[in-house]
């Protein structure tokens, strides 16, 4: 019985104690310190002194909210998360083909279907001017035959018929032009081209290949109309003049 009398006594001490510290911390303005003695009276389970707790506690000033601080670290929060959230679509979204490689398809149809357009009309005009060239000689060599009444030599006149020239497009390169050593293709004829702002391209009637870097985003290398050197001092020939040709027409 002493034993437990003196338990309960040394109980009552320790939570004046705790009382008179807290309320000590509180008027000296340290109220989470004061909280924690104010706690441990709680957890005693007197019920006096969870009533004296919750008294004093009652003096003290309610902290601030900080909804600034709130505010500022939700806007934060959610940028960031924006941020993850488009970094993954992007990481993960099917690759597409960007407008460029389309326009320049585009570009190069169009060029060969005008250069194409010009071969026919070319053609058409050849056909349809020799008949018209024999029929005007016949006619203009009939009456110099029947007029022979003056002596002297006659003459004939005779009327030939040239073609009107096709139109080189630009870019336009052929074998017999250089010399062997700095024709650079497998071919005997190209059309260098730029696509794309600075993209240069060689079309030939093997298809559409890059010569540079920048075109072959688009379009596959010329590997396979690349001439090897015939000196052998060097792998392929150079096709650094060809790629200034392209340059030149951006």
């Amino acid at each position: 019985v002493r034993s437990d009398l003196y338990e309960k006594k040394e109980i009552k001490l320790n939570l004046k104690e705790s009382f008179r510290n807290a309320k000590k911390l509180a008027s000296d303005g340290k109220y989470k310190e004061a909280r924690k003695y104010l706690k441990m009276m709680r957890d005693s389970g007197n019920p006096k002194a969870i009533a004296a707790a919750d008294k004093l506690e009652s003096t003290f000033p309610k902290p601030k909210r900080r909804w600034r601080t709130f505010l500022i670290q939700g806007v934060v929060s959610f940028v960031l998360v924006n941020c993850a959230c488009m970094l993954l679509l992007f990481a993960f979204a099917p690759m597409a083909d960007p407008p460029e490689t389309q326009t320049a398809e585009a570009i190069v149809r169009e060029q060969t279907s005008d250069i194409e357009s010009t071969e026919f009309v070319s053609r058409r005009q050849t056909e349809t001017a020799a008949p018209s060239a024999t029929s005007t000689s016949t006619e203009t060599a009939t009456p110099t035959a029947t007029i022979t009444a003056t002596p002297g030599p006659t003459h004939t006149p005779t009327q030939t018929f040239t073609p009107r020239p096709t139109a080189t497009p630009r870019g336009y390169v052929r074998r017999e032009d250089y010399a062997d050593a700095d024709w650079p293709f497998t071919v005997d004829e190209a059309i260098i081209d730029c696509v794309q702002v600075s993209s240069v391209i060689v079309r030939t009637d093997r298809g559409v290949f890059a010569l540079n870097g920048t075109a072959q985003n688009t379009f596959e290398p010329f590997d396979p109309i690349w001439r090897d050197d015939p000196s052998g001092l060097v792998p392929k020939v150079s096709i650094g003049d060809f790629i200034q040709i392209g340059l030149d027409l951006c």
